[in-house]
């Protein structure tokens, strides 16, 4: 650090500061947090990726993007109510909700639940592309989920590849081929 930039950050402080406690438990799941690195920060993570209801709800609001699934009516608060209902415990819990469930939701009449219906129902038909995309695979975003569905016509047949044949999919390579096989 520049000798000026760190004179100014230390003129900035008043001697009242208190180190950042970051917590052992998540404070949606009560799970164990580990520190996630990367090369320019870190950030304390819930280990519970598959249950932790927080987790769970962010994962539902990104699948339903809209440049991933684009379903018409499910942001952030839905995401969350569903989730914290008990309705959804992963993305494939939409695709079994009933209008009558959603009835019984705070703030769904008839005309919300029925445009959500709508929405998960046209999500069908987005493609595979936006499908692994939407399934945040880890290291698999937009532009390397339609390099994968061009090269494997469907779930199916990712599913039943072999990692050598994924990671000879152009810019997959061994690692991110793990990634994809550890997902399925």
């Amino acid at each position: 650090i520049i000798p000026q930039v760190v004179d100014v950050i230390h003129a900035d402080r008043k001697g009242t500061e208190k180190p950042i406690t970051w917590p052992e438990k998540c404070p949606k799941c009560g799970g164990p947090v580990e520190k996630e690195e990367s090369a320019t920060s870190y950030n304390f993570i819930c280990a519970n990726t598959g249950v932790c209801p927080g987790q769970v709800a962010k994962r539902v609001e990104g699948f339903a993007r809209r440049t991933r699934m684009d379903i018409d009516g499910l942001g952030r608060e839905v995401a969350i109510q569903l989730v914290d209902s008990g309705l959804v415990k992963s993305v494939t819990d939409l695709y079994r909700l009933t209008k009558k469930q959603l009835l019984a939701l705070e703030k769904f009449g008839d005309l919300k639940a029925q445009n959500l219906l709508d929405g998960i129902a046209r999500s069908k038909d987005r493609g595979l592309a936006r499908l692994l995309s939407a399934l945040t695979i880890y290291s698999v975003g937009e532009s390397m989920a339609e390099v994968l569905a061009e090269e494997f016509p469907s779930l199916d047949a990712i599913v039943a590849a072999k990692p050598e044949e994924l990671a000879r999919v152009k810019g997959f390579g061994p690692k991110r081929a793990q990634f994809v096989r550890e997902f399925f």
